[in-house]
């Protein structure tokens, strides 16, 4: 998916070629499939967002501290432990970790 990844303009958009056909995953695909809360900030300096308890469950095996979310680091570290997590824990993992990746090449 990076490997034939599209040059747009939108900043929180990844668009990529699969075969002839350019498909899109942004954070409104991102916050379907993993489960993660990706809705839109007013205040950066005071973010609120409810922490659920699937949010917690999932930070915690992350190893990170609930309120603050994880680091670049962090995500990569995880990747050394998550052999025993659900399949579906683990996909959030890469798909927390491409979205991570991605944010970082901008």
């Amino acid at each position: 998916m990076l490997g034939f990844q599209l040059d747009i303009k939108k900043k929180y958009e990844l668009w990529s070629l699969v075969g002839l056909e350019p498909v899109r995953f942004s954070l409104l695909e991102f916050e379907n499939l993993t489960g993660l809360n990706c809705e839109y900030i007013e205040d950066l300096g005071r973010p609120h967002c409810v922490v659920t308890k699937e949010l917690t469950s999932f930070w915690e095996m992350l190893g990170v501290h609930v309120k603050a979310g994880p680091s670049t680091q962090e995500i990569i570290a995880a990747f050394e432990r998550c052999e025993g997590w659900s399949r579906d824990d683990r996909k959030r993992l890469a798909y927390l970790a491409i979205f991570t990746g991605v944010q970082c090449l901008r």
